[in-house]
């Protein structure tokens, strides 16, 4: 299967598939980059969150060659870390 996008050396592939690449790079940062139209949103089948991933924040988007760059985050990470958490509600009068 030949896949769209070549990743740096010391970045690792969590998911490949046709317009779309999910990857840890050397930071271990998960990140994914895939096709987007021309509103910059995702192409059907190339969207993170149809692979269990939210987006954190956007890092790239280049809209001539229809590909953008983000960090994510895979919801089960969300969760785990929800578990972890807890909330002390402050008010100032």
């Amino acid at each position: 299967m030949e896949h769209d996008f070549v990743l740096a050396d010391e970045c690792q592939p969590i998911i490949e598939a046709e317009g779309i690449t999910i990857f840890v790079d050397p930071e271990g940062v998960d990140r994914a980059v895939f096709r987007i139209d021309d509103n910059q949103d995702p192409i059907p089948g190339c969207d993170p969150s149809e692979y269990g991933y939210a987006l954190l924040m956007v890092n790239f988007i280049d809209s001539h060659e229809g590909v953008a760059i983000c960090e994510v985050l895979h919801v089960q990470q969300l969760v785990d870390y929800g578990r972890d958490f807890s909330a002390e509600v402050v008010r100032n009068l």
